[in-house]
């Protein structure tokens, strides 16, 4: 069964970093998730650590407890930091179709990263409030002179 695209709420079960039959240190890190239309599905991150991945691998590693220093500890760290905070976090998930192979033309529900949090957002300024404030009221407008009344149109009412 294919999991919800998103960010959801999981639980951390554990994790650890190894080497994988092509002779490159992966990591793996399970979690369960909690939230959203996929509850109770399992599902793991994992990432190679080469040049181009390393940075991104240590985002997740990093959301989950690992201290930074040697990817063996990952396994340790991650007990560690579930015991201490009972291991709630978010995955992220991506939908991606497969080109190639047998499962070609499939989609693909890539868990792409560990930890990660919505974009903080700011108190926007008095101008920025009122340009947004103003296009809500246009769109409002015309809406309702396109025959809409206070319910939100349906998808077949989308122009695209």
């Amino acid at each position: 069964m294919t999991k919800a695209e998103g960010i959801w709420k999981c639980k951390v079960l554990d994790g650890r970093a190894g080497e994988n039959d092509k002779t490159l240190i992966e990591v793996n890190i399970n979690v369960e998730i909690i939230e959203g239309p996929s509850v109770g599905s399992r599902c793991t991150y994992n990432e190679t650590i080469d040049g181009k991945s390393a940075l991104y691998a240590s985002y997740s590693m990093k959301a989950v407890g690992w201290a930074g220093r040697d990817a063996m500890s990952l396994k340790d760290d991650i007990a560690a930091w579930v015991e201490r905070t009972g291991g709630e976090s978010t995955v992220e998930i991506k939908h991606l179709m497969i080109k190639n192979g047998k499962k070609a033309g499939q989609v693909w529900d890539k868990v792409s990263s560990i930890g990660r949090k919505p974009k903080v957002l700011k108190d926007p300024s008095a101008e920025r409030l009122n340009d947004a404030n103003d296009a809500l009221a246009r769109a409002m407008a015309a809406a309702n002179n396109g025959g809409y009344d206070d319910a939100p149109p349906t998808d077949d009412d989308l122009p695209f």
